[in-house]
């Protein structure tokens, strides 16, 4: 999950499946998160993983 976070932080490449948001000006050079707020990041997506529906074989 750090790898994603680093990797909208340090500027993204345009393609095919990038959102589009992130094609936006204000974005091409990455989100320009400091390490406290990458931190808080990472550890607030980590309360939103739900083991029982991602272990769930009818999914």
């Amino acid at each position: 999950m750090w790898q994603v976070v680093e990797h909208y932080n340090s500027g993204v490449k345009k393609t095919a499946t990038i959102v589009p948001i992130m094609t936006l000006p204000s974005f091409e050079n990455g989100l320009q998160l400091t390490t406290q707020q990458k931190s808080d990041l990472v550890a607030f997506l980590k309360t939103l993983t739900d083991t029982s529906f991602v272990n769930n074989p009818l999914h």
